[in-house]
């Protein structure tokens, strides 16, 4: 009897270890912490006179310690740019990208990221700002996310820019008519800033890079610093 609930034991534990998986992004051949920003600078500026093409595109991969045909992977552009992912087949295009994924035990999957898009040639590089999101829908708990900040260092950006707020290069810029306090808190809860400001003007933001919550007056939301 006793040997028949040991194997029964070992049969229990070997299933739960059969069971359990993990998804995990990669940059390059570095595994992302879940729900860690993680910052990519490199950008391809093509000169044409008039205008420019600007090109980011990150090597992002995503792997499964368990074989898998139920993963659902979504790109979703918080700062509302155009993106394209290509992962496991056609491209997609568009403010947020979800894809159907097959995906093979250990093996990394490509997941064929990048921003391009034309502009004026003096205008500014805009930070792109983008969460993934991915999950085998069989398995709720393998939930893994994480956020992707492109662009020049030192640059500011605000998930909703707003008649109120607007992120400008190195700071933000307001126009409201009452005094109004800002605040910048970090993802930990610690205060960064805390300004009364009224009428028009500009408002320096220097900080570490990273995502900060910001309040002013009735808005609030995302900063995403670089």
């Amino acid at each position: 009897m006793k040997k028949i609930y040991l194997s029964m034991l070992a049969l229990l534990l070997c299933f739960g270890v059969a069971e359990a998986r993990k998804l995990t992004f990669y940059i390059g051949k570095t595994a992302i912490t879940p729900g860690e920003t993680v910052s990519f600078e490199d950008i391809v500026v093509d000169d044409y006179g008039d205008y420019k093409e600007v090109t980011m595109a990150p090597e992002l991969y995503l792997s499964i310690d368990i074989y898998s045909s139920k993963v659902s992977l979504t790109a979703n552009c918080t700062s509302g740019q155009s993106i394209q992912m290509c992962a496991g087949g056609s491209c997609e295009r568009g403010t947020s990208v979800t894809k159907d994924l097959t995906l093979s035990a250990n093996a990394k999957l490509d997941l064929q990221f990048e921003f391009i898009d034309e502009f004026d040639a003096d205008a500014a590089i805009p930070v792109v700002v983008t969460e993934f999101t991915a999950l085998d829908t069989a398995y709720p708990d393998t939930k893994v996310s994480f956020t992707l900040v492109m662009g020049e260092k030192g640059s500011v950006t605000l998930i909703e820019n707003n008649a109120c707020l607007q992120a400008v290069a190195g700071g933000v810029q307001y126009n409201v008519e009452q005094p109004t306090l800002l605040e910048l808190v970090d993802i930990q809860g610690r205060k960064v800033l805390n300004a009364t400001v009224s009428g028009f003007g500009f408002l320096p933001v220097d900080a570490p890079a990273g995502i900060y919550v910001y309040t002013f007056g009735e808005h609030s939301g995302k900063i995403y610093i670089k």
